[in-house]
């Protein structure tokens, strides 16, 4: 082993194994004494192992399942005043989750009693448990049964969908714990376009056959990227009401992507490196919470004398003022059809247009108020025109009495975990281990990666600098200006 020289500093060594002496090191070239000094050199300590790590986190990992092992480094940095391995602080995160929310293979057993918790303090709760057989040599292992796939969903979100938007988003996710797994989830909106999940389910990553109704979506891009060539003709085939507001007749109120199923995702994104019965805990608990929380604020506005959230009063608040000097010409003897037209502007610029309003069809040219379910601007004109509310025209979805249907079911709570290891009466269950990752290295990213995720350095084609001497052509821990301790070079 050998230790080249450094600027100001002639120290120097050179060691070698001896397999003749017995593998015996043999110190052959030494030249003293050191004349740098160390600086910011990383430094560990033997007793500071991933046990001690964990013990350390557990308060950081249970707030936050998804903090990174860097942020985990720093706390433990900030404690013991020492740096300790990145290796070795995943280990401690990892034992951390054991921890708190039980062992990875364990966890699956764990499914039907937590499920039978779920019924018990929860009926009308919806889980169906699929397993398949479990093999060993080939030969079927009695008593075990293998985990294939878990759907569930709970009463207070079938009657909550009663009341919301009728639209379903589906969308899917990946998880980042022991197995490679998806989570499969539905979403809707209230009447204050807050996003509700009312369906989830646990699948492996290639059965697609299995969650095909769950994700249309996926299938679609799916089939995009298998006509990769014909994108265009195969896009214009699609019905035009499917993909774009202007020929839907209202059904997607105005939503055109899963962005609803996304926002979910962000906030799910912690639950995806937990076990996976502490992932069907977890939207047990945040339903519970989010229903509690949404329920109290709708209650609060209704009971105070608001007929529509201050939301949507903001959102219904323009239209209202633009209705104001539009020129309204009846049409029919029921007061139904008009013809708004707005008032001309020609030193502005702005040419008038004419609108059809319908209001027993509520309907109107300017296409807004059948999108949205909510009256335009040239629908309120009409209504002001023959005395007629605007607010009967708005969608029953959006009143805060449709709105306080939707949380009038809450999540019961759930008492101690010491009943769920009661007798057990159902075969020993285990995870796939098909999909279970690889058990050395770290996990590789499943996001494909584009120009956009190239830093901005890169983008414009301008080199890397040290970090210590600005100059180009490399980096700090080679930078020739740096004094440096002898074990760190």
């Amino acid at each position: 082993m050998y230790r080249k020289k450094s600027q100001g500093c002639n120290w120097k060594v050179r060691v070698s194994k001896k397999k003749r002496k017995q593998n015996v090191w043999e110190l052959s070239v030494y030249n003293g004494p050191h004349t740098c000094c160390a600086v910011g050199h990383r430094q560990d300590h033997p007793n500071l192992d991933s046990t001690i790590i964990s013990q350390t986190v557990q308060p950081i990992v249970l707030a936050s399942p998804k903090v990174t092992v860097d942020a985990l480094m720093g706390h433990v940095r900030s404690v013991f005043h020492y740096e300790p391995e990145y290796k070795k602080t995943w280990r401690g995160k990892d034992k951390a989750i054991r921890k708190l929310h039980g062992d990875w293979d364990a966890s699956y057993n764990d499914l039907p009693a937590w499920i039978n918790i779920m019924q018990k303090y929860n009926p009308g709760t919806i889980a169906d448990l699929e397993t398949l057989p479990s093999y060993r040599n080939d030969r079927v292992v009695q008593d075990v049964r293998q985990f294939h796939r878990l759907f569930w969903t709970f009463p207070q979100c079938i009657n909550a969908f009663k009341s919301c938007k009728p639209i379903i988003q589906v969308d899917d996710t990946f998880l980042y714990g022991r197995y490679k797994q998806v989570l499969l989830l539905a979403v809707v909106q209230d009447g204050n376009w807050k996003t509700i999940p009312i369906a989830f389910a646990l699948v492996p990553r290639e059965d697609t056959d299995s969650c095909k109704f769950f994700l249309k979506k996926l299938h679609m891009l799916e089939e995009l990227k298998e006509k990769n060539n014909e994108g265009y003709n195969y896009i214009m085939g699609i019905p035009k009401e499917k993909w774009t507001n202007a020929y839907d007749e209202g059904f997607r109120y105005g939503h055109m992507t899963t962005n609803l199923a996304e926002a979910i995702n962000s906030s799910l994104k912690g639950i995806r490196n937990l076990p996976i019965t502490a992932i069907v805990k977890a939207t047990y608990f945040r339903l519970g919470k989010l229903f509690a929380t949404l329920g109290k604020e709708s209650f609060n506005l209704r009971d105070a004398g608001h007929i529509f959230h201050p939301r949507f009063q903001k959102e219904l608040q323009p239209m209202v003022n633009k209705s104001n000097g539009l020129y309204v010409l009846p049409m029919s003897r029921s007061d139904t059809v008009f013809c708004v037209s707005e008032i001309p502007r020609p030193f502005q610029g702005y040419d008038p247009t004419s609108y059809r309003v319908n209001l027993e069809e509520k309907w109107c040219d300017c296409g807004y108020f059948q999108a949205l379910k909510s009256p335009c601007q040239h629908a309120i004109a009409t209504c002001n025109n023959c005395r007629r509310d605007y607010k009967s025209l708005v969608d029953p979805g959006y009143f805060l009495h449709s709105v306080c249907k939707v949380y009038e079911m809450e999540f019961p709570a759930i008492g101690s975990e010491t009943e769920w290891h009661s007798n057990q009466t159902w075969p020993t269950i285990l995870p796939d281990p098909q999909v279970r990752r690889d058990k050395s290295g770290r996990p590789n990213s499943t996001r494909i990666h584009n120009a956009m995720d190239m830093p901005y350095r890169e983008r414009i084609g301008q080199p890397k600098f040290c970090g210590h001497c600005r100059h180009p052509g490399h980096t700090i821990t080679k930078c020739p200006s740096r004094t440096q301790h002898p074990h760190d070079r």
